[in-house]
């Protein structure tokens, strides 16, 4: 047997025995701290004390568990319990030109230390396990990076390079058995055969959910991980890249690396909710459990609503795609920024031409105003008014009859900056606004770029969101599909914040007046140093998918950032006539079924084109008595072995290792490059399998 194989095998071995005696000591300490916290309460409850003594009594025993580090103890133990499944992934042997002292190191999730033996395992975040994913071999003059905060100045950062020789890179591949329940090595990889661990990795994607990729992380996504928090990092990546995984390791990367960073001041903006939901349960894999996730559109409204500044009477709805793209365009955002600007200087010259502007010395509030929104401002003076009013008003109990005629002017400028502020009606100054600058365009506000607009306009007038409450991290999935107007917004709602933009130019499946080009950022980032990267291969489909579906974008010359496969070998898909629907419906059921008989236990997405017919094809299945789900907006039931049901316009970022395209016909998807999209997005959904059956004749993109 090869002597590298087994010294990784003894490794391994000792590995298991330090994991299980930290795992054992950590869980007695937690199960027996959280016995005694649970006997206390009983005690409390059944002791017959007077209320205040047993609250006494439960607040000493919550004190207890929080100076014994409970919450603490138990993470650190689930994290143990998962570690003995796969304790690390990788080694590496550096030699720092300083020191000149070699260092051995596994890399694997989390760190692990124990203080009975010098073996340790860092984090896959840790700056020094760079040099894993930046370089495929042992190479001499190899250099990793950080920043740390200067001790003297705290506030400082200093950017440091460690210089050394990478002696060795060794991928390790091991398998949990469920028969001894324990990890068995199967194989390691020295040097540049990443290759070979990467085909073994992605042949055990299910699909259904979204899994992490901390043991196949690829160069350019690792430059992408841990570019600079504070830069605006743009990712072009094709189907099947890794582009939100990415992201979620870029935030699980930040966390680690930057303590003073929260988690409640991260942000990630999906283009769906059903998006948003597909990735929560990747999330703890990589210590992230508070992050806030939300579409654009709700988190704007979710503002306004607490703001009160909005009432949304209308349903949302979709409106026609040629509004869309006239509220999208240059023109409009223009025409808005002048209506704006109007309104903030109409209100404020209303203010100023008040009597008693001078006797309150009210110019000293928009002097100080830093630019701000009127209404900011008016907000302000309304606040300083009220403490005057308290304080004054105590001078008139202690006799100081002189404060009177001030207690007047304060409280009618009060009951004048209300009524003010009640003019603030913001579905009222849009509609004002269409008629006055579109008039044929609908004045009701119902779509979803309406609330971009209505939330946009009202920000121009009242900050919605203050400084101290906007973000640091903002990340943005399938950013292809935003406008200028969006990513304004989305500026705005950082603070001294870094920016993580990614998508797909070629899945831009909205024809709603999106950025053409990523180029278009630089627009609004200007102040901002943008780093741009581009993921050319597509690690998800095998070659065959791959090559399939460019062949579909490369009918029209338009299509930059086509997609390159990756070196792993499949099923050619299968495009396969039928005489009706209904024996579409009836082949896909048997060939699940056939699917499951060979051990083939992966994720199914059943894709309908036709959203007219989804409903027949839900209650065709239904009466079939197959198990599957529909995905909705909502849906959050996620799982790497289920049977999907989803419409096109929803299956955006999904991944499947089967899929079946329902009868992607001509009149569907006539010859543009708007269909050609939607065609690329739906194959590239499958990892392993795709078959796209018709009934009526295929559109031409497909043949």
């Amino acid at each position: 047997m090869n002597p590298q194989f087994t010294y990784e095998q003894k490794h391994l071995k000792d590995t298991l025995v330090l994991l299980d005696h930290s795992f054992k000591f950590l869980d007695t300490e937690t199960k027996d701290l959280f016995k005694k916290y649970r006997e206390g309460i009983k005690a409390a409850a059944r002791s017959g004390d007077r209320q205040d003594n047993v609250v006494e009594e439960m607040a000493a025993l919550n004190q207890m568990m929080e100076l014994r580090g409970f919450r603490y103890k138990e993470a650190l133990a689930e994290r143990l319990k998962s570690q003995k499944q796969k304790p690390y992934f990788a080694r590496i042997k550096f030699t720092p030109f300083d020191t000149k002292e070699e260092l051995d190191l596994y890399i694997g999730k989390h760190n692990f230390n124990t203080n009975k033996s010098n073996l340790r395992i860092y984090d896959w975040r840790a700056p020094i396990c760079s040099l894993y994913y930046n370089y495929p071999g042992p190479e001499k003059t190899v250099t990793y990076e950080f920043d740390v905060h200067n001790p003297i100045r705290i506030k400082e950062i200093i950017h440091k390079k460690i210089d050394g020789d990478l002696n060795l890179r060794r991928s390790i591949d091991t398998e949990y058995n469920e028969k001894i329940k324990k990890p068995e090595l199967i194989a390691i990889y020295d040097n540049s055969a990443r290759v070979d661990l990467m085909n073994k990795e992605i042949s055990k994607k299910t699909g259904g959910v979204l899994q992490d990729i901390v043991q196949t992380i690829q160069l350019t996504q690792n430059k992408i991980i841990r570019t600079d928090r504070n830069a605006v990092a743009v990712i072009q990546g094709t189907a099947g890249s890794g582009k939100t995984t990415v992201a979620i390791h870029r935030i699980s990367f930040l966390l680690y690396s930057h303590p003073d960073l929260k988690e409640k001041e991260i942000l990630l903006l999906s283009a769906s909710k059903v998006l948003a939901n597909y990735i929560e349960k990747t999330l703890p894999e990589l210590e992230i459990y508070a992050l806030t996730r939300d579409t654009l559109e709700d988190f704007l409204l979710k503002k306004l609503k607490q703001k009160n500044i909005l009432k949304l009477t209308t349903a949302i709805k979709k409106i026609k795609d040629k509004d869309i793209l006239i509220k999208t365009s240059p023109k409009f955002l223009n025409n808005l920024d002048r209506f704006i600007k109007e309104k903030n200087e109409y209100f404020t010259d209303f203010v100023s031409e008040a009597k008693y502007f001078k006797a309150l010395n009210l110019q000293r509030f928009f002097d100080r105003g830093n630019q701000r929104p009127v209404f900011t401002i008016i907000d302000r003076i309304l606040e300083n008014l009220q403490q005057q009013l308290l304080e004054v008003k105590i001078e008139r109990k202690k006799g100081n009859i002189t404060v009177e005629s001030k207690i007047d002017v304060i409280e009618e400028t009060i009951t004048d900056l209300k009524f003010i502020k009640e003019d603030l009606k913001i579905e009222v100054l849009y509609k004002e606004f269409l008629q006055t600058h579109y008039p044929k365009l609908p004045s009701a506000s119902k779509g979803l770029i309406d609330i971009v607009i209505l939330y946009y306009l009202a920000n121009g007038l009242v900050q919605i969101v203050e400084d101290e409450d906007k973000f640091r991290q903002i990340v943005v999935d399938e950013g292809q599909e935003l406008s200028e107007i969006h990513f304004r917004i989305i500026k705005d709602l950082g603070f001294k914040a870094g920016y993580t933009i990614l998508g797909d130019l070629n899945q831009s499946t909205e024809d709603s007046g999106s950025i053409s080009d990523w180029s278009d950022l630089e627009k609004v980032f200007k102040d901002k140093k943008i780093e741009n990267f581009n993921i050319k291969t597509s690690y998800r489909n095998t070659k065959q998918i791959s090559e399939y579906s460019r062949k579909i974008l490369e009918k029209f010359k338009d299509f930059k950032y086509l997609p390159e496969p990756f070196d792993r070998n499949g099923k050619n898909p299968k495009v396969i006539e039928v005489a009706t629907k209904e024996q579409i419906l009836e082949s896909i059921i048997k060939d699940i079924t056939d699917l499951k008989n060979k051990g083939n236990k992966g994720a199914v997405g059943i894709l309908e084109p036709n959203d007219k017919s989804l409903q027949k094809t839900f209650d065709y299945l239904k009466s079939k008595k197959l198990k599957f789900s529909l995905i909705t907006e909502d849906f959050k039931n996620f799982t790497s072995t289920g049977i999907y049901l989803v419409n096109q316009e929803l299956v955006k970022g999904l991944e499947f290792d089967t899929v079946f395209i329902i009868d992607p016909n001509q009149k569907l998807f006539p010859p543009t490059p708007l269909s050609a999209k939607k065609l690329f997005v739906m194959c590239t959904r499958a990892i392993n399998n795709l078959y796209i059956y018709h009934c009526q004749p295929l559109s031409e993109l497909l043949v």
